[in-house]
């Protein structure tokens, strides 16, 4: 099967020389190559359907005489092209994902179609990035989980809660399931090459769960502790479009705080009327995470390097004066 799939670069150009037209080896074939293929079908799901929107992107982006680059033609393609999209693309962190994405695929072909002769990518220097360094103040969190609470459909309360206990991403947290319930604790299947592990049960940890299952207690069991009415999982787009409606919530409406903590948003010079506070800065549902790796007492993240550890680490440390 795997020999038959690596000889279809040659199947079609026999096909093309019996029709008498040349193969049109474009970039938007090789996508669309790799994007059949067995490795690709491996990804995960999410990893496909960003990868399904970076071949869209990255080949109707026009290059030169109203030339896409979709249309370029592979032999024609070299590094100097893959440096001035991430030099012209608008957003630079995400025009580094798009060459990583045809890095892989270019790594792919060129072991397995005979027109993929070179990889345009290798020896390109990504841009520069910046790690985020924004760490929620607990009067944050604890302003923008009330709003998550006071939502038409509430899912993004218990997911804070997921999200800031067992220090997951997005994706992890609503691909729990009732199945990772377990004795021990709540079994979390960490992405991005992170180790696996399980959060300790704790009342904390109990009540989230149990808001997950009071949302829709009515819906089809299909295992996810977070789903939709019918008991399906939600779409990327779907929770996109509700958290920035929940952070708009947070920056346009006052909301009520505990004394402590409403002493802290005072020193943080955070906005206030009539002894309610606005969200004054914006944080990505990803930074929860970041700050329950940041407050947990071992920094725990499930990430297997330093490098990482200190990334999402995002809290200045104390440390006393010399004398």
């Amino acid at each position: 099967m795997e020999e038959a799939r690596g000889s279809q670069a040659l199947v079609y150009d026999r096909l093309a020389a019996i029709l008498g037209k040349q193969a049109a080896h474009d970039l938007l074939w090789l996508l669309k190559q790799y994007h059949k293929s067995p490795q690709y079908r491996e990804l995960a799901l999410s990893t496909r359907k960003s990868y399904e929107g970076y071949q869209r992107t990255i080949c109707n982006f026009p290059v030169s005489n109203g030339r896409l680059l979709g249309e370029f033609p592979l032999d024609k393609l070299n590094s100097r092209h893959m440096r001035g999209y991430l030099d012209t693309y608008p957003s630079k962190v995400a025009a580094n994902r798009h060459i990583q994405y045809l890095c892989a695929a270019f790594n792919w072909g060129r072991q397995r179609l005979s027109p993929v002769k070179f990889n345009p990518c290798e020896g390109v220097t990504r841009n520069k990035e910046t790690s985020r360094d924004r760490y929620i103040e607990d009067w944050e969190y604890a302003l923008v989980y009330q709003v998550a609470a006071s939502m038409r459909t509430p899912i993004f309360a218990p997911a804070m809660e997921l999200a800031y206990l067992c220090r997951a991403r997005r994706g992890e947290v609503f691909a729990f399931t009732e199945l990772d319930i377990q004795r021990q604790g709540l079994y979390l299947r960490r992405g991005k090459g992170s180790k696996n592990e399980i959060t300790a049960m704790s009342d904390r940890l109990q009540a989230a769960i149990a808001n997950c299952r009071q949302i829709y207690p009515k819906a089809p069991d299909r295992g996810f502790l977070l789903h939709r009415k019918d008991g399906t999982a939600y779409t990327k787009n779907a929770l996109d479009s509700a958290w920035q409606r929940l952070v708009k919530k947070a920056l346009d409406s006052p909301w009520s705080l505990p004394l402590n903590l409403a002493n802290e948003a005072r020193e943080d010079g955070a906005a206030e009327v009539d002894g309610k506070f606005y969200l004054t800065e914006t944080f990505t549902f990803h930074d929860i995470k970041a700050k329950g790796i940041t407050d947990h007492k071992n920094n725990e993240g499930g990430h297997r390097s330093k490098k990482m550890e200190a990334v999402y680490n995002r809290k200045a440390r104390v440390i006393p004066a010399t004398r």
